[in-house]
C-alpha cells in the first residue's frame, strides 16, 4: 500500500482497484493511506476464487459467509466520483461499499433536502419529524431518534446529525 500511494502522489496511478487481504483494515499505517486516498471500500462476503485470468461469481456470491467473515477487499482510487458510484454499482451486490465521509457530502448537499410530510432521505438513511402531543419535536434517522426539539427546523437539524452520525457507525475502521 505504500508503494501505491507512492505512485498516486507522484501521479502515475490515476485510477486503480487493489485486493487485498482484510487485515489491512487493523494496521494503522494503511488507514492513514486510504483515508488519505479517499479510497472506496468493498469487503467480499466470502472466498474469491480465480481460474486463470477469470473471477469466478457465483449466482449467490454470500452464500457460506456471514457478515462478519470478510477474507478479501476491494480498495479503489479515483479523484472522479462518479467512477467512486460505478464502483460501489457494480461492487455492491458482492459485499459492502464503504466510502469517506466527504464522498457523501460531495455527491449530496444536505441543504438541498426537500422534505414531503416531514420525511426526507439522507446519506441511505430515511429521516422524519414529527410533533408530539406535548408541542415538542422528535427527529428521527435510521434507528436512532432525538426528542423535546423546540421547532421543526430544530428537528430537521438534529435528523440530518443523526444520519451524519450513522457514517461512523459503518466505519470499517471502528
Amino acid at each position: 500500500m505504500q508503494r501505491a500511494s507512492k505512485e498516486i502522489v507522484e501521479g502515475y496511478t490515476k485510477k486503480s482497484i487493489y485486493l487485498c487481504d482484510s487485515g489491512v483494515l487493523f494496521n494503522k499505517k494503511t488507514q492513514n493511506i486510504i483515508d488519505q486516498h479517499e479510497m472506496s471500500i468493498c469487503a467480499w462476503n466470502g472466498k474469491i476464487e480465480f481460474v486463470p485470468g477469470d473471477l469466478l461469481i457465483t449466482d449467490n456470491p454470500s452464500a457460506g459467509s456471514t457478515a462478519s467473515h470478510i477474507n478479501s477487499l476491494f480498495l479503489f482510487y479515483s479523484e472522479d466520483p462518479a467512477l467512486h458510484r460505478h464502483f460501489s454499482d457494480i461492487f455492491s451486490p458482492y459485499g459492502k461499499v464503504y466510502h469517506d465521509v466527504s464522498y457523501y457530502l460531495f455527491n449530496q448537499n444536505p441543504l438541498d433536502l426537500i422534505w414531503e410530510d416531514n420525511k426526507t432521505r439522507l446519506l441511505d438513511c430515511d429521516l422524519s419529524i414529527e410533533q408530539a402531543e406535548d408541542g415538542l419535536w422528535i427527529a428521527r434517522a435510521g434507528g436512532d431518534a432525538m426528542d423535546s426539539l423546540v421547532d421543526a427546523n430544530e428537528a430537521q437539524t438534529f435528523a440530518i446529525a443523526l444520519a451524519v452520525k450513522s457514517l461512523s457507525t459503518h466505519n470499517p475502521f471502528k
